[in-house]
């Protein structure tokens, strides 16, 4: 069954795809201008995930667009720290 959440999924992964595509990574900042609710929604899915309560399809669709939820992998450390210079 379609639910309205499925939408709204969808439309922060098209957006997130086009921040990486620009920047090159998925480290979206909570405060990021250009987007303020992309960043928000980045943040609230890695909490859901701490949580443990993402579900797998929804955490391997993301990882698979390299956002990863649960640590930073060696790319996006090297990432933010450029980000931060």
């Amino acid at each position: 069954m379609f639910q309205a959440h499925d939408t709204v999924s969808n439309f922060f992964k098209v957006n997130l795809v086009a921040y990486k595509q620009e920047h090159g990574h998925c480290l979206v900042p909570q405060g990021y201008s250009e987007g303020p609710k992309l960043g928000q929604w980045v943040h609230k899915q890695r909490l859901v995930a701490k949580a443990g309560k993402l579900s797998d399809a929804r955490k391997e669709s993301l990882e698979s667009m390299e956002l990863y939820l649960l640590g930073l992998c060696d790319r996006n450390r090297e990432l933010l720290a450029v980000t931060k210079q």
